[in-house]
């Protein structure tokens, strides 16, 4: 899956932009590295942000490594890409699964 995450700064603003583990990260979930869940009643399924369509950078937290450096390219509309990805062979109940992740940007 795909998402956007649209960014208003000053014309050449150099910023830092993170998202955060998500409400229920995994044991082991770190800012620069995130094992984020969704939840359904008490089952879980995992997912992660990637920050290029290739799914090998994944987007972290504010502060770390893992958060995106960007330079902003005009005052009102910059979108970013999100890209998204369930790792296959989950067993998964069915239901319909939630999480809130926070977008952070520092500039």
């Amino acid at each position: 899956s795909t998402g956007t995450v649209v960014v208003n700064c000053s014309n050449g603003a150099v910023t830092t932009i993170g998202l955060d583990q998500g409400q229920n990260p995994a044991t082991g979930s770190t800012g620069v590295a995130p094992h984020r869940r969704m939840i359904s009643g008490t089952n879980f399924v995992s997912y992660d942000f990637y920050q290029d369509s290739m799914r090998t950078t994944v987007w972290g937290d504010i502060g770390t490594t893992a958060a995106l450096s960007y330079t902003s390219t005009g005052i009102l509309g910059n979108t970013l890409n999100v890209y998204g990805r369930m790792p296959l062979g989950q067993d998964a109940a069915v239901g319909s699964y939630t999480d809130s992740v926070t977008a952070t940007i520092n500039f």
